[in-house]
This record gives structure tokens, C-alpha cells and sequence, in this order.
């Protein structure tokens, strides 16, 4: 019988689905009103540096 549940793949799903709710959490991210590139990866940059603030 094969296995279906694979432990390494969860691990690394968990923290990706958890990373992104995180994310969720920055309303101007989720919606993407910014129609430029660069202040769109701006404001990922600053949610990821308050994400890590938050964390430490």
C-alpha cells in the first residue's frame, strides 16, 4: 500500500501556508491596489520586515 501522507512535504506546505497568512493580515498586499512593480515589492519587503519584528 502506497503512502500517501508525505511528513517532509507537510512540514514545508505548513510553513508556506503559514507564511501567507501572515501576509493576509497586510490588507494592502492581499488587495494590491499599488499597480506598480516596484512599491508592490516595497510593501512585501516592509510586511515581511514587520512579520520578523513581530517574531523576534
Amino acid at each position: 500500500m502506497e503512502q500517501f501522507f508525505d511528513d517532509l512535504l507537510y512540514k514545508y506546505r505548513f510553513v508556506v501556508e503559514r507564511t501567507n497568512a501572515w501576509l493576509d493580515a497586510f490588507k494592502a498586499i492581499l488587495v494590491r491596489f499599488e499597480t506598480n512593480k516596484i512599491h508592490w515589492k516595497a510593501l512585501n519587503i516592509i510586511a515581511f520586515c514587520v512579520i520578523l519584528l513581530r517574531r523576534l
